[in-house]
Order: structure tokens, then sequence, then C-alpha cells
């Protein structure tokens, strides 16, 4: 009995100095991962003036719709448009973190940068428990694995679009996808605890950002594909009404969580709006690009510095693709060397996951002008509505990191003294190279707060408003964004005060939406307003906003279009 009880007691120390380990090893990276905004004295915000301040935006939306101010269906801008919100990422599971931060008190940039934090954290926790749990790997391997996963190079650029940031809730899908398969094919109806919340989680990210969801649904696919080709058998076992009843009940799960992705998306959709294949072709790959040599050992090294905008910001540090073909190579061999003909299990999904890497890379790469890419736009259902294609290479990215160190793991165990020196230095190495230091923070939270804080509310009497001037910072006037900068202003400003704005920014714009930096040198810009609003049903009280000067600006009742432009 004593044996037993130091037996128990020894097992629950090594837990909890794997807890301790996992838990230090996490926090240290993500502060390291984090070290501009934390350096900085919590002012830097990741991204610039753009896309992250739409999404903060967009945040910003869902969180008065949980206080009960806003409908979900009808955000703040681009109003009276219907349906705007399925323009663009709807970003819905980010918004539960940031509305906590907002709850507690934080501003919208803190609780935006919170967001961003906590999801990096799930994804390296997440990936170690696939990696241990799942996998069956080592402690060291299954660290250094999600450490190469969660805070390489590439995420450091999700930063710049936070939207990305959704990839790091693959592992969690995977997690649960592989409890509902292994307890589906024990037939116990336990797979509901993992396969319903797998199918939840699914359309919430389907909901969220689609490019995400579509694309991680299509690698299960390919993977799926090549396990029938490496086991046809598979398609004639005949499921048990069990196995039946409990895919039944998961499927139903799915589209009664997909109904707010419906009713969302679906009017964009019958409205005719669609994505060309030449939308997509400037974000394909070209084979120099399939390397990523922008981490900071690479840099140290002089190899030339890779700039943000730079496609390569998709592709995996070149330890990574160089592991994963050189695992993939190893695993063909083994296969072909197999004297029964039949592969083991972790062989057969090891290879079938390695093949769809592969045909994702094929997918996201253009030589010449030719790509793969063309082939799936016009067959797989839902391809033309990505435009970035090369964010395939985020959820390729996960998976490569699961094929290297599974395999290294493999070699590892079967290896003598030699041949784990050479595995340990490699692994170091390929987490080496992906710390990267190139600026993502480009947002001032200081600045911001100074810029846009003054604003007096607006009239009483304004239904909604639009901004007749643009306050744009001087040093960005020459760059891409003063549009933007003015568009977005307009909707955090709408979302301050609850008043809707005509103004707006979105993946799509409304039709007959055109209106450009709103300054007063252009003559018919309130002339514009009046007629878009009066074309779109809606005759009550504008308030114009003059940002440069805080003013606001009533519209007199019975104003026309015609007579507008002399009333402001």
């Amino acid at each position: 009995m004593g044996s037993e009880r130091s037996a128990g007691s020894r097992a629950q120390t090594s837990v909890a100095m794997e807890i301790l380990l996992v838990v230090v090893v996490g926090v240290t990276a993500d502060l390291f991962f984090w070290r501009g905004f934390i350096g900085s004295g919590f002012d830097l915000i990741s991204g610039n003036l753009g896309d992250n301040r739409l999404i903060i935006a967009l945040h910003e939306h869902w969180y008065s719709v949980f206080a009960g101010r806003d409908s979900w269906q009808r955000p703040l801008f681009l109003f009276p448009a219907p349906n705007v919100l399925g323009f663009s990422d709807t970003t819905f599971l980010g918004s539960l973190v940031y509305s906590i931060g907002r709850i507690l008190g934080a501003d919208v940039y803190i609780a935006f940068q919170l967001n961003l934090i906590a999801f990096s954290l799930i994804g390296f926790f997440s990936a170690y428990v696939l990696c241990r749990r799942y996998l069956g790997m080592e402690i060291v391997p299954s660290l250094l694995g999600s450490v190469a996963f969660a805070f390489s190079t590439s995420m450091s650029f999700t930063r710049c679009v936070a939207q990305n940031v959704y990839v790091y809730l693959a592992p969690v899908l995977l997690i649960l996808l592989c409890a509902f398969v292994r307890d589906l094919a024990a037939e116990q109806w336990r797979a509901l605890r993992s396969g319903v919340p797998f199918a939840v989680l699914l359309a919430a990210v389907l909901f969220s950002w689609f490019n995400f969801g579509w694309f991680f649904v299509l690698f299960l696919g390919l993977a799926g594909g090549f396990s029938v080709v490496l086991e046809p058998a598979i398609l004639w076992r005949a499921p048990t009404k069990r196995r039946l009843a409990i895919v039944a009940v998961v499927a139903f799960a799915f589209v009664v969580a997909m109904v707010p992705f419906l009713q969302t998306y679906l009017p964009v959709v019958f409205s005719g709006l669609r994505r060309s294949y030449e939308e997509a072709l400037p974000h394909l790959l070209a084979p120099s690009q399939m390397f990523n040599f922008a981490g900071d050992l690479w840099q140290a090294l002089g190899w030339p510095p890779v700039g943000i905008s730079d496609l390569s910001q998709f592709s995996a540090t070149p330890g990574v693709v160089l592991g994963v073909l050189v695992a993939g190579a190893a695993v063909l061999v083994g296969c072909a060397r197999n004297r029964s003909g039949v592969p083991s299990l972790p062989d057969r999904v090891l290879l079938a996951v390695f093949l769809s890497i592969l045909v994702g890379w094929l997918l996201v790469l253009d030589v010449g002008g030719v790509s793969a890419w063309w082939l799936a736009f016009q067959i797989i259902p839902g391809a033309s509505a990505n435009r970035v294609v090369a964010r395939f290479q985020y959820i390729l990215s996960l998976f490569s990191c699961l094929v290297l160190f599974y395999s290294l793991n493999r070699v590892w165990i079967s290896g003598g003294t030699v041949t784990r020196w050479l595995i340990a230095a490699f692994a170091l190495f390929v987490v080496a190279e992906q710390p990267a230091s190139f600026p993502v923070d480009g947002i001032s939270r200081r600045e911001e707060h100074a810029r846009l804080a003054d604003i007096p509310a607006p009239p009483a009497s304004a239904e909604a408003f639009f901004l007749i001037a643009a306050d744009v910072p001087p040093a960005q006037l020459s760059s891409p964004w003063p549009f933007l900068i003015a568009q977005i202003d307009a909707m955090l400003i709408a979302e301050r005060f609850g008043l809707p704005t005509i103004n707006g920014y979105s993946g799509w714009s409304p039709p007959g939406w055109r209106f450009g930096l709103p300054t007063r040198q252009n003559s018919k810009y309130s002339a514009e307003v009046v007629a878009w609003v009066e074309k779109n049903g809606f005759r009550g009280r504008i308030a114009a906003l003059d940002l440069a000067r805080r003013q606001w600006i009533v519209r007199p009742s019975g104003l026309t279009a015609r007579s507008s432009s002399a009333a402001w």
C-alpha cells in the first residue's frame, strides 16, 4: 500500500513539474514575442492605422451588442446600407476576449492587444496538449514544436492583420477532432462530448473568419482523401447504427451553429458579389517566396532583409520546409520497404498529412502566371471568397510543425547518441530561426487618444453622421492610409457615441457607396452623402463632423441633395 502511495505521489509530482515547465516556457516565449508592446510601456499596439483599427472597430461593435446597445446584424457603419457585416470578417470569437477586457476597464487598444496575447497563449498551450496527449510525443519535442508554431516568424506577421490570430485555434479544433475520432471508433456516446464542441467551434470560426475556417476544412478534406487512397478498405466498412447516430447529432449541431453565418453571408451571396480569380493572383507565392528568411537569425547571417509587405511573410522558415520534406521522404521510403505492404496507422496518417502539405504548397504557388489555385477556384465551393490565398500557409505551418517534430521525436526515441545530438541541434536551429524583430507595432495608443479623445458629443437631434473633413496625422498624408484612417475614425466615433455613420470600411463596399477622403475642398461630397441616404430610404437628420475643427453641423430639415452642399 505504501509503495503504491509513493508511486502515486511521484506521478503527481512529475505531472506538476511538467505543468510548471510548460507554463514557464510558454509565458517566457510569449513575453518575448510581445516585447514591442511591453517595452513601449503598453503604448505601441500591433498593426498599422488601417486593418487592425478596423478590427478594433468590429470588436467594439460586438462589445456594444453584448451590452445590449446594438443589433449584431446592423453595425453602425456604412449606414443605412443593409447586411454590411457580411462584407468582411465578423471577428466574433476575438470580440469575446476583447469584451472581457473592456468590461474590466481596459480601453479599446489595450483590450485589443490583450486579445491577441490571449490567442497566442491558447495556440501554444493547445499545441502542446495536442503533441503530448494525442500524438504521444516526449516533453522536449512537444515544447519545441509548440514554440515553433505559436511564436514563428509567420505568426509574427499575423499581428499586422489581427484576424489571422484565429489560426491559433487550429490545435484546439484538432484536439476535439482527435478525441471525437477516437471515441467514435470505439462506438462510445462520449464522442459527443468532443464532437459537438468541434462542430460548434468550427461554425464559430467560419463565422468569425471565413478564410481560416475554409482553409482548415480544405486541409482536412485533403488529408481524408489521401487516407482513403492509402487504405481504400475504409470505404467498404459498413458504419454501425450507433456511429451513424453520433455523426448525425454532431452534424445537426454544426447546422444549428451555422445559422448566424448563413444569416450574415447569404444576403451577400445572393447580391451577386464575387471575387475573381484575377484578384487572387497577386496573393500567390513565387517559388522564391516559399522560404521565409525574415527571422533575426537569418538577418544576423547576412541574408537580405524581407519587407513586411513581402508575400514571403506567409511562408515557413527554411528549417521547417526542408525538415518536412526530409521527414516525408523518410516515411515514403519506410512505407516502400514495408514487407507487409500495408503501412502502419501512424505512418498512414503521417503520410496523408505530408501529402496534403505538398498539395497545399502547390495550391499557393504561382510559376510564371500558372497556378493550381485556378483549378481549386473553379471546382471547390467557397474558394472564390478567398482573396489572399497565401494565408493557407498559416494552416500549413501548423501541420508542418506537427510533421517535423513528430518525426524528430520518433528518430530521437529510436536513435543512438550521435543521432540524438544531431536531432537536438536541428530542432534548436528550427526554433532559433523563428524570432523576428521587424516593426509590426505601428499604432501609438497615446497618439490615438490625443487625436480622437476631445471630440464633443454630437447634437441630440442627429440620427446619423458623416465626416465632412478628416484629421489625418501629418506623417500619414503621404502613406497609403489617409482614406482608411478617416473611414475607420468615423467607425470608432460611431461606436463611442452610438450614432450611425455613413462612412466606414469593409472588404466590399455597398452598391453605390463611392466616398473618398473627406475634405472641405470637395464641394460635391455632402451632396453625394444626401443622395446616398435618400437612395437607401433614410429621411432623418444627418450631422456633419468636421474632425479637423472638432465641430458638428446638423443638416436642416427638408434639405435636398441639390441644395445640400451649401448647408454645411
